[in-house]
């Protein structure tokens, strides 16, 4: 049966394969996977339900990431902790909640790069919560933080 295969993916390895995208829920639907690489890509962006993965009662997944060429924008923003303050907890010793997004394993080796500093990615962990801004297509208020940089 296919859909009995397709369930019993446990690692899925996509290094180096040039993909620009991950859509919502892409790994919706796995239950079993354990693994995935999405090192040496042409990310840029990372919505965070993008790595929601299925409920498992097993361990979590493991996402690899580095070497893509993120923008420090909004959508890759939930990777920071919370708090600027403290040193990044290590997410490999966080729990995970069944169905919620999983760890990144090479968490302090993501870079990316600024809007207005697009040829010097910087480390993930370095750049201020006021830099992951996204840029809108339509109308702003003078007063959003959304468009400061603009």
């Amino acid at each position: 049966d296919q859909q009995m295969l397709v369930e019993s993916i446990e690692e899925i390895s996509l290094e180096g394969n040039k993909i620009a995208e991950i859509g919502s829920g892409t790994f919706l639907g796995l239950p079993n996977l354990r693994n995935v690489n999405l090192k040496n890509n042409s990310l840029k962006t990372l919505p965070q339900n993008s790595l929601k993965i299925t409920n498992s009662l097993s361990s979590s997944a493991i996402f690899h990431l580095s070497s893509n060429p993120f923008l420090c924008d909004c959508s890759i923003q939930w990777l920071l902790p919370v708090s600027p303050d403290p040193p990044p907890v290590p997410l490999s010793s966080l729990p995970v909640p069944a169905g919620h997004y999983r760890v990144i394993s090479d968490i302090e080796h993501l870079t990316c790069t600024l809007h207005n500093y697009p040829d010097y990615p910087l480390p993930l962990s370095l750049v201020p919560q006021s830099q992951f801004l996204c840029q809108y297509s339509q109308h702003c208020f003078s007063l959003c933080r959304c468009c400061t940089f603009l």
